[in-house]
């Protein structure tokens, strides 16, 4: 019986070591592997336009290659130059939108602000401040500490907001 478990023990720590070894392997020979895999990856699939090229051109394979790689690379180029001018105009467009939100915020702040009751209440704070100068420095700290937890609140409404499109 002993044995048996000993035998388990054994065949237990060889499948750890293996995994253990494939892991580190994986994690420290991939970087210096992988342009060899992505090499490997794109002479396969340009084989078929390879042949096709030295089949029907009768081209020699250096040759064949050498056209093959600069179609790829000239298509890469091509799509990628497409996706950075889709992107560029995008984000041309996405500000002018938070531009046109921006105005539209300001407007209705400028309403707001322009409303008679708020205009009352703005006559009516300045009458007060002005009659009773012993107050000041509370209505400022009380003016400044509110500023600051509106600024704590919309920050973090636009984190999550940024946080939900991401």
């Amino acid at each position: 019986m002993e044995r048996y478990i000993w035998s388990r023990l054994m065949r237990a720590g060889w499948v750890a070591a293996c995994a253990a070894a494939i892991v580190l392997a994986v994690r420290y020979v991939t970087p210096l592997i992988y342009p060899f895999i992505i090499a490997w990856l794109l002479a396969y699939a340009l084989q078929p336009f390879v042949g096709a090229l030295q089949r029907r051109a009768r081209l020699p394979r250096w040759l064949a290659v050498t056209i093959a790689l600069l179609v790829c690379i000239s298509s890469l180029l091509v799509v990628l130059a497409a996706l950075i001018t889709r992107i560029v105009a995008e984000v041309v467009n996405l500000s002018g939108s938070v531009e046109n939100v921006i105005r539209w915020w300001r407007e209705q702040f400028d309403r707001f602000v322009s409303s008679p009751e708020i205009q009352m209440l703005i006559r009516q704070l300045s009458s007060f401040y002005n009659e009773h100068p012993d107050y000041r420095r509370t209505i400022n700290d009380s003016i400044f500490k509110s500023a600051d937890i509106l600024t704590d609140i919309s920050t973090s409404i636009v984190g999550l907001f940024f946080k939900r499109c991401a």
